[in-house]
């Protein structure tokens, strides 16, 4: 050792020191370090399961997702076909009903035409039943005289 050093360093010492680190490694390794990588392996192993079935989950939603948009449009088209059938059916029925109310009308026209018609034959009959002895009435007015 040399005199005016600050520092004494003993070689025993170190190697005594070198031999407590590498022991105290080794216990730590062994009771902590091993048991920690090995559960940071496991995570990582989990994380990546985790992964592959997120990825396998968004793949099987979108498939779903495309499915349900192909199933919707099917059914706005099927909605709309039935729709415009029953629009059809619709106009079809009140064509029909207006038909059919034009045929009732008319017939009731007819039938009220038909009456007018025989009332007035009926008028003009008795009309002319009573017409020759209007004429002796105006004539006796007019002459002032019986008609024979």
């Amino acid at each position: 050792m040399a005199e005016g050093s600050i520092v004494n360093i003993n070689p025993l010492y170190l190697v005594i020191q070198a031999l407590n680190f590498l022991v105290f490694f080794f216990v730590f390794k062994t009771i902590f370090l091993d048991k920690f990588s090995e559960k940071i392996e496991k995570r990582e192993e989990y994380f990546k399961n985790l992964e592959k079935e997120i990825t396998s989950l968004r793949k099987l939603l979108e498939e779903k997702e495309a499915k349900f948009q192909r199933i919707l449009k099917e059914a706005n088209e099927k909605a709309d076909e039935i729709l415009k059938k029953a629009v059809m059916e619709a106009e079809k029925e009140a064509k029909r009903m207006i038909e059919e109310a034009k045929e009732k009308e008319e017939k009731k026209f007819e039938q009220i035409l038909a009456t007018l018609k025989q009332e007035f034959e009926e008028a003009k009959k008795e009309l002319q039943k009573t017409i020759p002895e209007l004429a002796k009435l105006i004539v006796e007015k007019i002459l002032g005289k019986k008609a024979a």
